[in-house]
């Protein structure tokens, strides 16, 4: 991670160490906006706009619903295929795999009914809960992978039903669920 300067530096030395401009951005990100004038081509700032209200995410590519999400998906090469789209299917592979794992892990609980079992059930469902908050990499794609799976929502279910679903899941369920970008 880096710290990018949302209205580059060049341009407007003015806010180099304003807080407000200081976003965290991925290498790839900030070397892609490089000194773009954010003033002159507007793009989504995610600490003042909600980037569902400009972009989804559909087949692991970032699509717009304005024309601020086209201009974001352009500037910042959201779509780069070989060194992104490539990366959020991977990711979103890894959260289907992850989803199964829990899925047979609530089958061994239920099939044993051991506080071991249990433990390792919450333990990979919390697991994969954080891979969908804010400080992970892929955090929007991993949620929206999650969250639009079914076998997910029949698990979290389950575990409800089971009173297995705890108030930090749910915290967590809750937190995700505010980046899918569907």
């Amino acid at each position: 991670m880096e710290v990018e300067h949302f209205e580059d530096k060049d341009t407007y030395p003015e806010n180099v160490v304003r807080w407000e401009n200081l976003l965290p951005s991925c290498k790839r990100c900030n070397g892609a906006k490089g000194t773009h004038d954010v003033r002159a081509e507007p793009i989504v700032n995610p600490y003042v706009e909600d980037p569902s209200a400009h972009l989804y995410l559909k087949a692991f590519r970032f699509r717009p619903r304005s024309p601020l999400g086209r201009s974001t998906i352009g500037v910042v090469d959201l779509n780069n295929s070989a060194r992104i789209v490539l990366r959020r299917f991977e990711v979103g592979e890894a959260v289907i795999a992850a989803i199964a794992v829990a899925s047979d892990r609530y089958e061994q609980w239920r099939t044993s009914g051991s506080t071991r079992s249990k433990n390792i059930l919450v333990g990979c469902l919390e697991a994969l809960l954080l891979e969908c908050q804010p400080p992970s990499e892929y955090a929007a794609t991993a949620a929206t992978v999650l969250h639009d799976d079914d076998d997910y929502e029949d698990l979290v279910g389950r575990m409800q039903s089971s009173g297995m679903w705890s108030d930090e899941l749910a915290a967590l369920h809750a937190s995700s669920r505010a980046l899918v970008l569907l």
